[in-house]
């Protein structure tokens, strides 16, 4: 038995509808895996822009107490010099007492 053009024919067609056919499926099987990354994808941008803004304050912070402690540094720095001359000037102090102390005694009981 052999097959006419015609019923060749369309067997070559119904072979081909079925390769369209599973062609389509998985055309469509991967455009459903790739909106699942596209999906994926935008949740780590998200994240990553949540993280850089997060970055961003921290950068904040840091430069703030970057000049707190340069500030800090300055008046320590300030302080540190003043404190040495401070016995100079308390013994000026008290000589000056005991000079006066003694002109007072002198001009008293003299």
């Amino acid at each position: 038995m052999t097959m006419t053009e015609k019923e060749h024919n369309a067997e070559i067609i119904n072979e081909r509808e079925a390769q369209i056919a599973k062609i389509l499926t998985e055309t469509s099987k991967l455009n459903a895996e790739t909106a699942k990354i596209q999906a994926e994808i935008h949740e780590v941008t998200t994240h990553t822009q949540e993280m850089n803004a997060h970055i961003n304050e921290m950068n904040a912070r840091t430069q703030e107490m970057n000049a707190r402690t340069q500030k800090l540094m300055e008046e320590t720095l300030k302080v540190s010099k003043e404190s040495k001359w401070y016995p100079v000037v308390v013994a000026s102090g008290l000589m000056a007492a005991g000079a006066t102390a003694a002109t007072l005694f002198i001009k008293l009981f003299h």
